[in-house]
């Protein structure tokens, strides 16, 4: 039987005591904002933060549109495509709608470096 994927709140947790890996953190951080610059171009979306650390990234947007979440997953999983050869194994998604805003949360999560 195959294990449920990791949950965001259980990915943050992790995020938050792991440590980064300075070159590959900021390297996967500047690819991320890149990527982020070219397909999130409108005003409905703002990145509030992108963060790595050793196997784990993970990104905060908020959408302004009531079709910010799915342009977002859509865009996520294009994004961690092109991530997966870094050393991603899968990625997760968070959304919810407060005050007309989404509040959009992504994280890839990986193996092991």
């Amino acid at each position: 039987m195959v294990p449920p994927p990791p949950s965001v709140a259980e990915l943050h947790r992790r995020l938050e005591t792991e440590s980064r890996d300075p070159p590959w953190s900021v390297q996967s951080e500047q690819l991320i904002r890149q990527s982020l610059a070219t397909h999130l171009t409108s005003p409905e979306f703002d990145v509030a933060a992108v963060e790595c650390r050793r196997t784990l990234c993970e990104m905060q947007i908020f959408g302004y549109s009531e079709n910010a979440a799915k342009k977002w997953s859509e865009v996520a999983a294009g994004l961690a495509g092109q991530m997966a050869a870094s050393r991603f194994a899968g990625s997760t998604i968070s959304a919810n709608e407060k005050n007309g805003k989404n509040v959009l949360l992504s994280i890839f999560y990986g193996r092991q470096p």
